[in-house]
């Protein structure tokens, strides 16, 4: 007979399907990936945390030639109000938090992301968000 604690453990260590053992969601680690393909000198660091580890943001991204960085949020159903692409106050006020650490913040919302179609289009549209802050 099994008992009760088996299968809190059991459950316990089954994670989302849609979260990789490293704690990121299939889309950002897309992103990171067309991030390494379309610019490879750049330092890429995932689930950064900031303000001594209290804040964290889904990717950090720094380029060492020109030491500019930037932060990369991307934002889920779950960050904006229902059936609306306005922010919850939380995640304004989230951006504010991560924008008084590092100026750059760029931020993905799902319906955007959700409209591109190739890889093409995508690499184009990670291409447009972060150049400029970056090079």
């Amino acid at each position: 007979m099994k008992s009760k604690n088996s299968k809190i453990i059991r459950l316990v260590k089954t994670k989302p399907k849609n979260v990789f053992a490293h704690g990121i969601n299939k889309t950002e680690y897309e992103i990171v990936q067309i991030l390494k393909k379309i610019f490879p000198e750049l330092k890429i660091t995932e689930n950064s945390f900031i303000f001594d580890g209290l804040l964290e943001c889904d990717i950090k991204v720094s380029n060492p030639k020109s030491k500019k960085e930037a932060l990369i949020e991307f934002f889920g159903p779950t960050h904006f109000r229902s059936n609306s692409s306005s922010y919850l106050l939380e995640t304004g006020q989230l951006i504010l938090d991560l924008k008084r650490k590092i100026s750059s913040v760029v931020v993905i919302p799902y319906f955007e992301w959700n409209e591109l179609g190739t890889s093409a289009e995508k690499e184009n549209y990670v291409r447009n968000k972060v150049y400029s802050l970056l090079f």
